[in-house]
């Protein structure tokens, strides 16, 4: 006979069971050891014995081992079998990206989604916040762009956006979860409702709407002139004002250079600073704000669609990659900057389960099988520089996400599947036992008020 299943996700590192069992009487009787093990704050030892709980860990190791004890109890709600459990993440990044620009969510509903990726040990929040769509964070100098950024005409022209007092109270809330939230402002593309808020901050200052619809649009922010460089740090001061992680995401893919080409200003500047093309021109740009943020102590984030050359000077920024731009990316982690896999061919939650799922020709399929079998660490980066991976983050765009229901459905169970290949080390993992402990851990959803489960025949 096998060894017991535990019904937890991710699966512990190494778990062995001792005699007896411990009561529920005495499943409060708990002891902590404040300490760092393996050099690693998420790491802890959890045991559980006749007498008792015992945790041993820095603070959010200990706070990783009260969710593995919550989710043990469901297994067993009248005694816990003795046992000794040694946990650590294989990745320290363990992400999930949320769009609330296409659609916004309540404050509530984000929080509520934050929760529940908690309780599956992800640890970071990577939070979308404008487009061309929407531009949902309030920034006071420039009012507009909450006035008018962040109206649609499907919303009936009504403003939606976060106040600064409602980020603060997410912030606060997350980070009782051991969950860091990384802030995005897109610059210079996916830029539609910012310049619709303030027109000269495009190339031809006309006025232009909201965007409504889905697609990539040629409204980026002026590279040629100082003022529009200006309002990209005047609104990061007070994103950083506001969010107190190290890394402030920044956007910069899908960046079409319509409008770019055709502007003296952009033009100018591309000249006097002897630029080959609009592509070094972004890089430029991109450089400008990497700086900034550089000097302001923190380091930014960019989509790898953004390099297409390797003539940065900032010295701490990252990359995150949904395509594999291989020879940018490699090059990037051999310079010892540090990258992020949201690889659109396991981690785009947006995408259907299945071909049926009724999207049509929307992205392509992506099960838990997909995601289970998918190695984080790409083939292409050598053994010499794959520390330079520090993990994965799953995307939830939401163009077709118009709701927390269908959130939920997009995500779960996809995202704690995502969860077990990044927290779970190679060598304790265990695909085939998935669906049982997935399954095992699902009563806790109605009690984080969860509405809408994936259904259980789109799990595979």
């Amino acid at each position: 006979m096998g060894k017991e299943i535990l019904h937890v996700v991710p699966l512990p590192s190494s778990y062995e069971f001792t005699e007896g069992t411990c009561p529920e009487d005495l499943q409060e009787n708990i002891r902590e050891n404040i300490g760092m093990i393996h050099d690693d704050e998420e790491a802890y030892e959890l045991d559980i014995t006749k007498d008792g709980v015992t945790i041993t860990g820095a603070p959010a190791g200990i706070f990783y081992a009260h969710v593995t004890l919550q989710q043990l109890k469901l297994q067993y709600p009248d005694a816990i079998p003795c046992m000794h459990i040694e946990d650590r993440p294989r990745f320290k990044y363990r992400g999930f990206m949320l769009d609330c620009s296409r659609h916004f969510l309540p404050e509530s509903d984000v929080m509520t989604l934050i929760d529940a990726a908690s309780y599956y040990k992800i640890n970071k929040f990577h939070w979308h916040l404008t487009d061309d769509q929407g531009w949902r964070i309030e920034i006071e100098k420039y009012p507009r762009l909450t006035e008018i950024g962040a109206q649609t005409g499907e919303e009936g022209r009504r403003s939606r956006f976060y106040t600064k007092k409602q980020i603060r109270r997410i912030i606060g809330f997350a980070k009782e979860r051991n969950v860091e939230i990384i802030p995005e402002i897109e610059m210079p593309g996916h830029s539609t409702a910012a310049i619709a808020s303030y027109p000269e901050l495009g190339c031809t200052g006309e006025s232009i709407p909201v965007e409504t619809g889905t697609g990539v649009f040629a409204n980026l922010i002026c590279a040629g002139r100082d003022e529009c460089l200006a309002f990209c740090k005047d609104v990061l001061d007070e994103v950083m004002d506001i969010f107190p992680s190290e890394t402030i995401h920044i956007g910069g893919d899908e960046a079409r250079k319509d409008h770019w080409k055709n502007c003296p200003y952009c033009q100018a500047r591309r000249k006097a600073l002897d630029l080959p093309d609009e592509d070094a021109l972004q890089r430029w740009f991109t450089d400008q704000i990497l700086c900034y943020l550089n000097s302001r102590g923190r380091s930014g984030r960019v989509w790898s669609d953004a390099f297409t050359g390797n003539d940065l000077t900032a010295e701490r920024y990252s990359a995150q990659f949904w395509v594999s731009q291989v020879g940018n990316l490699k090059y990037q982690a051999a310079l010892g900057h540090e990258l992020v896999n949201s690889d659109t061919a396991a981690y785009y939650f947006d995408y259907p389960y299945r071909d049926e799922f009724g999207l049509g020709n929307y992205g392509h399929p992506i099960n838990v099988d997909t995601i289970l079998n998918y190695e984080p660490v790409p083939a292409w980066l050598t053994e010499k520089f794959a520390k330079q991976m520090i993990g994965t983050e799953c995307a939830l765009w939401t163009e077709h996400v118009p709701d927390l229901e269908t959130a939920v459905q997009r995500l779960f169970p996809r995202l704690p599947a995502m969860a077990e290949t990044t927290w779970t080390v190679k060598d304790a993992r265990d695909n085939a036992s998935f669906d049982e402990r997935y399954i095992g851990t699902a009563a806790e959803f109605e009690k984080r008020r969860l509405r809408g489960q994936a259904p259980q025949e789109l799990w595979h």
